[in-house]
């Protein structure tokens, strides 16, 4: 049974007081709401687990001179990034309004445990991890670079997920696949309840729903290496300073 009106958050409320046989008094809203994110993350550890770049995002930022942080060279990271994939600069385009993807190079991602000399200029491209922003070099401050380079610098990352909190929200999993969350939901549910008979039925569903999305998401795309190289492989580091996969 594949359940198609959970499309956001109150059509899975609507689905699991249907299956349940239960209504919107049963339980409260945040014990509620609790229950399905804790399946909305599972479903979502479990595409990641597949390949995390469903989850990848591009940021943007104007290659300057100054970006007028602590450092001249100091750009931040996305705020919702959770795991940074790489970063990409157009140091000298040929049109600094519009640089092709072909101008663009892949910076080194190193920590700052990594520079043993201070005084010795990074000629090499890179992006110095701090926390959240990176120190880039070489330093276009110092340099005498055609500046500023629309959308210069180019930040692939996972990004975090936010939980499900207003009824219009939609969870960000395959659309086809919302029901996992529900029939996860249900697990929970049927142990409060003591319903042996809508317990054995829902973890029976989560397991298969959860099977079948996980094979759909392998099926996504070709086997083939992901097109960009995670910054760990370039350079030595793993995550930023207080941030972890989720996975």
């Amino acid at each position: 049974m594949i359940l198609n009106d959970t499309i956001n958050l109150n059509g899975l409320k609507q689905s699991i007081y249907y299956l349940a046989k239960i209504n919107a008094s049963t339980f409260s809203q945040a014990d509620l709401n609790r229950i399905i994110n804790i399946y909305y993350k599972q479903a979502q550890s479990a595409i990641r687990g597949i390949n995390e770049d469903f989850f990848m995002d591009i940021a943007t930022a104007n290659l300057v001179a100054n970006t007028g942080g602590t450092y001249p060279n100091e750009y931040p990271l996305p705020a919702d990034y959770e795991k940074i994939k790489q970063i990409q600069v157009a140091f000298t385009p040929a049109n600094i309004n519009n640089p092709l993807s072909t101008e663009y190079q892949v910076l080194n991602l190193i920590g700052q445990e990594s520079i043993s000399d201070p005084s010795v200029a990074i000629t090499t491209p890179t992006a110095v991890i701090l926390d959240n922003s990176f120190m880039l070099y070489p330093d276009p401050s110092t340099s005498t670079y055609p500046l500023p380079v629309t959308k210069g610098i180019k930040i692939f990352y996972i990004t975090k997920q936010s939980d499900l909190v207003n009824d219009s929200d939609v969870p960000n999993i395959f659309s086809d696949y919302h029901d996992v969350i529900v029939w996860g939901s249900l697990i929970d549910i049927a142990v409060r309840l003591g319903n042996p008979t809508l317990l054995g039925e829902a973890s029976s569903m989560f397991t298969k729903r959860m099977a079948e999305m996980k094979s759909y998401a392998g099926g996504r795309v070709l086997e083939l290496s992901s097109p960009y190289a995670d910054g760990q492989s370039l350079g030595g580091w793993i995550y930023p300073h207080g941030q972890s996969s989720m996975s």
